[in-house]
């Protein structure tokens, strides 16, 4: 268990549900580049989708499926011609995903609450889980059909990931080629970190619309390698989708079930004036006492957010960083409480036959 997941008191009730074990399959870090115009730090906006595996001999395409985690949502194509025709309908669907979330951004902006706008969109389009977020094609050398695919398939903002029978060195492999293609031999190990860290990095599209609710300092704090490795290690164990907004600022992630959870984030430099609001608003002289020495949080903003009420609630804090600036708390939430119905991205999906 990582350094954050050790903060986390399996004592308290509320923490319970977080002390689980990690909800993915990494296989720790590799030095994978990300995906042109995306920034460096801790991303800000993640979700599992489908995978789509591409390969015209069977037997190579049933191999690569064996060594996939049989959770995965993973559409195979026995043919480069279905499989073209299946991805070119993808474009309009981004776009229209992109679109809904630019919407949730502008209608915060203009006064609304990000929260709840977030968990109207999780509630009402489980369609996103079905978005493409990585097609692999595995081929032989001389195998040309797939790689057409690859070329034909224009303004997909996914991963493209083309497998072959040539050797290469794993580190040479991951540079992506000039068509934006990520070459690697169909051998390479660990090939299900591989795919999971390209599904972790950061989206340049979800990047740029999230940013906008972060000011100065939030960004730069995400940024920092320290603060983005933390965030990251309890992303990953804890969560398959999430969402960093700045006001109020923190981190509002779902589990493969549904479960829903709040990361506050404060800044150790406010813990006074976060300790005062608390204690206007009911909380008692020794809680406050504990927040402003930087203990606990109260999350003042988060119930306000979902539901005009104040409801002062304690957590451990835990350090994010190493120079002390940043400290988080776990918040558990019931979602029905606020009249929402999350279906997790692990829920009803089916598995797919290859096409």
């Amino acid at each position: 268990m990582g350094r954050i997941a050790r903060h986390l008191n399996p004592a308290s009730p509320r923490l319970d549900r977080l002390a689980m074990e990690p909800a993915s399959n990494a296989s720790g870090f590799l030095d994978i580049p990300a995906m042109a115009g995306a920034p460096e730090g801790f991303p800000l906006y993640r979700r599992p989708g489908q995978i789509v595996l591409l390969g015209e001999c069977p037997d190579q395409l049933g191999r690569l499926r064996k060594t996939l985690p049989a959770s995965w949502n993973i559409l195979s194509f026995g043919s480069s011609e279905t499989c073209l025709n299946y991805m070119q309908q993808e474009p309009p669907r981004w776009e229209a995903d992109f679109w809904a979330h630019r919407r949730m951004v502008d209608s915060h902006l203009e006064g609304r609450s990000l929260i709840r706008l977030v968990l109207r969109y999780w509630a009402r389009a489980p369609e996103r889980y079905a978005l493409t977020r990585l097609l692999a094609a595995v081929s032989p050398m001389s195998g040309m059909p797939e790689r057409q695919v690859m070329s034909d398939l224009l303004g997909w903002p996914g991963h493209k990931l083309m497998l072959t029978d040539a050797p290469s060195d794993l580190a040479t492999a991951l540079a992506p080629a000039l068509d934006g293609v990520l070459y690697l031999p169909h051998d390479a190990t660990p090939l299900s970190g591989i795919i999971e860290q390209l599904l972790w990095s950061p989206h340049p599209a979800f990047e740029a619309i999230w940013a906008r609710t972060l000011n100065r300092r939030q960004r730069l704090a995400l940024q920092h390698p320290a603060v983005a490795r933390d965030l990251l290690d309890l992303a990953r164990r804890h969560w398959v989708e999430y969402v960093v907004m700045g006001s109020p600022f923190g981190i509002l992630g779902i589990d493969g079930a549904g479960n829903l959870s709040w990361l506050q984030l404060e800044f150790s430099g406010g813990l006074e004036i976060l300790s005062d609001v608390g204690r206007a608003n009911g909380l008692p002289p020794a809680e406050a006492a504990e927040v402003r020495s930087g203990q606990s949080l109260v999350d003042i903003d988060l119930h306000s957010a979902l539901s005009g009420r104040i409801r002062p609630l304690l957590e451990p804090a835990i350090p994010i960083g190493d120079d002390g600036s940043l400290l988080a708390a776990v918040h558990l939430i019931d979602s029905s409480e606020y009249g929402f119905q999350l279906a997790g991205a692990n829920t009803g999906v089916p598995p797919h036959p290859m096409l």
